[in-house]
């Protein structure tokens, strides 16, 4: 990825006023100490630690006699910010001083909104996500596309790219002939007019049935599919519905998920660009003719197929003028696509495809995800009638949340609202808490437990942290006193001045488990400082609330990048 971040938060300055000091005591290469610096994994080893293995292949020395050799060289020049230097391993660990912490606190908080970066080589993102097909429910699957999809268009803007989100909709096929036939021929025994949708769905289920025992009905699916290519405009306005009553299904659940698309263009916009795509690869000689068939020979995977033996156009062929538009009108300098693992193979011809007709494939990016497992359920197929809705898991979600307010809270107000965020909130969290590139084993005790790895846990912090500035009475200052602060106190602050770190490695990686993980330990945090402390208490209650109102901040912030709602009560 090519990008320039300047101006970071607190966190890299501390890194970079570090590397800079033991650049001059080491005469190493400040850029070089910079990259290795890391935080160690257990907390008691210090703030941040220098692992020697890279430095000590070049000098070609035991790496732990040459950590203590430097951090000899260190401790006999060190620097004032430091209070401790150890080394452990083949790593050199430092603890930095308190008060050298706190004021690079209260420089993050003089930043407006939380703002760190400003990227100096900002680019147009096109970015591809949730993309459903038409006249099928959106399954547990397409969750996955939406959360992950949307909470990496938030972190992109968070350095200054310009976004474009993009629903591919699949609305064209040979599915749509299927569709078309059984519409004509059974849809008068559904209630179309009141369920609209749903007969859609159940009129493609029945007709893969019946097809099975009847292989003819895929023929004739087949010939009314290639009237619709063709322009037969009664089929056209029955195409069209079948379009609209989907989008209008979908937009009821992104709606839920707080998501809203700024191009829908599905695949029959490209149709139109089909014999364009044909003479642009014709005129490099790389289409060719295979079992009746025009197809992309590639070298190390199977042909990219761009006509079928009957004429009718493909799903590589929109996907390959998909492209060429985002670039050439959309003017896109990334081209990001958020599927499945299973399509792997699929973008990987697309993409080298692109290659030989000279557009730059090297921008464009396949993010893939892993598949959701339920317990007791296998993979999803629609047409078989076995997926599990996205609908279903939202409505459940909101169920289930309702019924622990009533238990719980019965008098809280609002709880309609409150069980709405909370339960979007778990599934988002959920699912973003998770690799993306893992398969994710989806169980409700684990997705809405208040007390563990979960949304629920780290919205209730929040509103935690609200309820207790709402008993505060004048401003809240903006810098802390000179009064020492307890062990806690001090964890907590270095929690949350790695934040920054935390959105950066996020965006870098494509990885939002990266922040969702970060918000799961500052929480964890809070509560140890929480339990701990009698806040309004306390004589130092000015410093104390700083911290809480700071907390607040940074959980609305990371909640807010990964589109997981912050309710003010719970």
């Amino acid at each position: 990825m090519s990008f320039s971040i300047k101006d970071q938060g607190s966190f890299s300055q501390i890194k970079k006023e570090l590397a800079s000091s033991l650049s001059q005591i080491l005469n190493l290469e400040e850029k070089d100490i910079y990259s290795h610096l890391e935080q160690p994994i257990q907390k008691k080893h210090g703030h941040l630690a220098l692992p020697i293995f890279p430095f000590s292949k070049l000098k070609k020395q035991n790496p732990k006699e040459l950590a203590e050799e430097m951090a000899l060289q260190i401790k006999k020049k060190k620097p004032p910010t430091l209070e401790t230097i150890e080394t452990i391993s083949g790593f050199i660990n430092f603890h930095f001083k308190k008060n050298y912490i706190k004021s690079h606190l209260e420089k993050l908080l003089s930043k407006k909104n939380l703002a760190f970066f400003k990227n100096s080589n900002q680019e147009h993102w096109v970015i591809d996500f949730a993309s459903p097909n038409v006249a099928k429910y959106m399954n547990i699957g397409h969750l996955r596309a939406t959360v992950i999809g949307q909470a990496l268009v938030n972190l992109s803007r968070q350095f200054d790219h310009k976004v474009t989100t993009l629903n591919h909709l699949g609305d064209w096929g040979s599915q749509f002939g299927k569709l078309l036939w059984a519409y004509q021929k059974w849809h008068k025994e559904y209630d179309f007019e009141h369920n609209p949708f749903e007969t859609l769905v159940k009129l493609y289920v029945r007709f893969h049935k019946e097809a099975e025992q009847d292989p003819k009905k895929l023929k004739q699916a087949t010939d009314l599919f290639q009237k619709l290519e063709v322009g037969d405009s009664v089929l056209e306005k029955l195409w069209e519905k079948f379009v609209d009553l989907s989008l209008k299904n979908y937009d009821k659940y992104w709606k839920y998920l707080n998501v809203k698309h700024d191009l829908v263009l599905g695949e029959s916009f490209y149709r139109k660009f089909t014999e364009d795509l044909k003479s642009r690869l014709k005129k490099k000689n790389l289409l060719e003719k295979s079992e009746g068939a025009e197809v992309v020979f590639l070298e190390d995977t199977p042909p990219c197929l761009i006509i079928k033996s009957d004429g009718a156009s493909t799903y590589g062929a929109r996907d390959l003028s998909s492209a060429i538009y985002r670039f050439e009108t959309l003017k896109a300098d990334k081209n990001i696509y958020i599927t499945g693992t299973d399509q792997k193979l699929h973008f990987k011809q697309i993409f080298q495809t692109l290659k030989k007709m000279e557009i730059p494939s090297e921008n464009c990016l396949h993010l893939s995800f892993g598949m959701y497992r339920f317990k007791g359920e296998g993979k999803m197929s629609t047409r078989k009638g076995q997926s599990i809705y996205l609908k279903d898991v939202i409505q459940q979600a909101i169920e289930r949340v309702q019924k622990i307010i009533e238990e719980r809270r019965p008098q809280l107000d609002n709880k309609d609202k409150i069980a709405k965020q909370v339960g979007i909130g778990a599934i988002v969290f959920n699912d973003l808490i998770n690799d993306r590139i893992k398969d994710v084993d989806f169980d409700w005790n684990k997705v809405l437990d208040f007390e563990g790895n979960s949304g629920p846990f780290v919205q209730y912090t929040h509103v935690r942290c609200l309820s207790l500035l709402k008993k505060v009475k004048g401003d809240i200052k903006k810098t802390f006193s000179k009064e020492p602060f307890t062990e806690e106190e001090m964890n907590l602050i270095w929690l949350l001045l790695i934040f920054e770190e935390s959105v950066l490695q996020s965006f870098k990686h494509f990885k939002p488990h990266i922040l969702a993980r970060y918000l799961l330990d500052l929480s964890r945090g809070f509560n140890r400082f929480y339990a701990s402390e009698r806040i309004l208490d306390s004589n130092r209650k000015e410093d104390l609330i700083l911290l809480v109102d700071t907390v607040r901040r940074i959980l609305h912030k990371g909640l807010s990048i990964l589109n997981v709602p912050t309710p003010s009560a719970m």
